[in-house]
């Protein structure tokens, strides 16, 4: 999926997370600040895996960085693996803890948004037809979902995602 695709789908990840916390936790007291840093997290996690590659929106801020992880993994190699998840995660979990303990519950909404938009990304390239290598090192396979082509059913993928979304939120809430 385009770079434009990804962060569709780590904004409406973050939305229905914040919105799932928000609702079942206690969350509020934190809310004004909580959920816009779960959304700035969850649109970076949306684009992060694709560090891998140079000519991504990422890959060209970070240029050095992209061309030795490119270098290193290829495209869709080591940054699209449940593994690269999990470190990326319990990296943030742990920053969060050495934070001051006032700043801490917007470090965990960082590292929720991190995650939910990091695994939007990982699911929205399991639609494409080359797959994700999600189980590496340990497994060799890819992992696919379905066979979008990359550019010409993003509108559809982008659609169905906030269309999803919108129905989510229209039966949580409703107007009555």
């Amino acid at each position: 999926m385009l770079g434009k695709t990804h962060k569709v789908g780590g904004i409406c990840a973050g939305a229905l997370t914040s919105s799932v916390l928000w609702q079942t936790t206690d969350f509020s007291e934190y809310a004004l600040v909580g959920i816009p840093v779960l959304m700035v997290f969850s649109i970076v996690g949306s684009l992060l895996p694709d560090i891998d590659h140079p000519n991504s929106k990422i890959g060209h801020r970070l240029k050095p960085i992209s061309l030795m992880i490119n270098k290193m993994f290829g495209h869709r190699g080591a940054t699209h693996t449940l593994l690269s998840l999990l470190v990326v995660s319990i990296g943030l979990f742990m920053i969060n803890l050495s934070l001051p303990l006032d700043i801490q519950p917007f470090g965990w909404a960082g590292v929720v948004g991190m995650f939910v938009g990091y695994l939007s990304h990982l699911f929205l390239d399991a639609l494409t037809p080359s797959g994700i290598p999600i189980l590496s090192p340990f497994s060799k396979g890819k992992f696919r979902l379905a066979k979008l082509t990359t550019g010409k059913y993003d509108f559809l993928v982008s659609t169905a995602m906030i269309i999803g979304t919108g129905a989510y939120f229209y039966l949580s809430f409703p107007l009555n």
